[in-house]
């Protein structure tokens, strides 16, 4: 009899996980979509102390993450001293989960375009895993002089080993390499009344592959200038082809979505996206920083499930909530990657800011070095 009441509490269990499990795949006739935040942690991207110069420390401004195989990828959006360190790194996911990922675990990839390009924002696959991407901004040029055309690149590779990352739409200006083409193309897609030559200023934050070769890319901002925008949540497409001519993106963008979320009174603006295949869905960060001293400012960060036919019918995303409530960081959210279907890794940028988190437990100081991460499950 005993035997019989343990079996039959398995079943029982096993059809609640299957049910769960249904559920979660099934956004698109949610109204919102729980998680939980499982683990907190600190990054030690750097050596304690290391410092750009004879005064200023290295900061490790995360800004982009990727999973691929056993590892993370992780960027810097911040130049870094030495051949032998590099903006870009890889960590082993298994290394996570205890709360802190020591320095001596990270493997810094010196690929030469990694360490020219300046300020990647974003990480892409294809489905695959055969295709890679990594975008910068865009979001700044200075006229005839080449200085700040690594700003506008998009770069691509297949290698596990990096070995042949190229510049997509790759042109060369006084020896600086960039996909300067490109910037044209995503300015003409952000034509306006205000802007009828397109917006001066945007800025590039985020990046996905989806089925059928389309890449897609997010606009965080849209203005004047640096010092005079809006936050946005706006989607760009196109496409590319991946032959034995190298991997070609398709000159011509189009605006395929528009969304101004707003959390706790709040506009934000879109931080980053990552494409769920079993739900058919893009999970979608938004965050806010306060303009002010980097010391003290206020950030805040949250996640939407914005699902490919809500997309492609203008709707508002999903929001991700926790206990009823919408789930909100109070930190700045930069990269995230998908570690499996219900499991979510965000990697965040403080800037200079010494912001303090929970870890195990125990409330510590993130320091100059470190990046702050989480784990989220839905």
């Amino acid at each position: 009899m005993n035997c019989l009441k343990n079996i039959f509490t398995l079943i029982i269990a096993l059809l609640l996980f299957s049910c769960k499990t249904t559920q979660l795949l099934n956004f698109e006739a949610a109204t919102s979509v729980e998680a939980t935040v499982t683990n907190t942690g600190l990054l030690d991207a750097y050596i304690s102390g290391l410092k750009a110069d004879s005064v200023n420390y290295v900061y490790s401004e995360a800004s982009a993450v990727m999973k691929i195989g056993d590892n993370l990828l992780i960027a810097i959006d911040k130049p870094v001293p030495g051949k032998e360190l590099s903006p870009v790194f890889s960590v082993p996911i298994a290394a996570i989960k205890n709360g802190a990922i020591a320095n001596n675990q990270i493997s810094y990839i010196t690929n030469i375009a990694f360490q020219e390009v300046q300020k990647i924002e974003a990480f892409a696959k294809s489905q695959n895993d055969s295709v890679f991407f990594a975008t910068t901004a865009f979001d700044r040029i200075k006229g005839k002089v080449a200085d700040w055309d690594g700003y506008n690149s998009l770069l691509a590779w297949r290698a596990a080993d990096f070995s042949d990352v190229e510049y997509v739409a790759g042109t060369a200006r006084s020896n600086v390499l960039s996909s300067m083409d490109l910037r044209s193309s995503i300015q003409k897609t952000l034509i306006t009344s205000q802007f009828p030559q397109g917006a001066p200023y945007f800025k590039i934050e985020a990046l996905a592959v989806l089925p059928g070769n389309r890449l897609i890319f997010g606009v965080r901002e849209i203005g004047e200038s640096y010092q005079k925008f809006e936050y946005a949540f706006t989607l760009l497409e196109t496409t590319y082809t991946d032959s034995k001519n190298g991997i070609k993106v398709s000159p011509t963008f189009k605006k395929i979505y528009e969304y101004q979320p707003v959390v706790n009174g709040q506009k934000m603006g879109i931080s980053d996206l990552t494409y769920h295949a079993k739900s058919n869905s893009l999970i979608v960060m938004t965050s806010y920083e306060e303009l002010g001293d980097e010391k003290t400012k206020a950030l805040a960060s949250s996640l939407w499930i914005l699902p490919l036919s809500k997309l492609a019918k203008g709707e508002a995303p999903i929001p991700v909530m926790n206990k009823g409530k919408q789930l909100y960081f109070l930190n700045k959210a930069e990269g995230i990657t998908l570690l499996d279907d219900r499991t979510l890794f965000i990697i965040f940028d403080e800037d200079r800011k010494d912001s303090q988190v929970k870890v195990n437990g125990k409330m510590v100081t993130k320091r100059p070095h470190q990046a702050i991460y989480s784990i989220v499950k839905f």
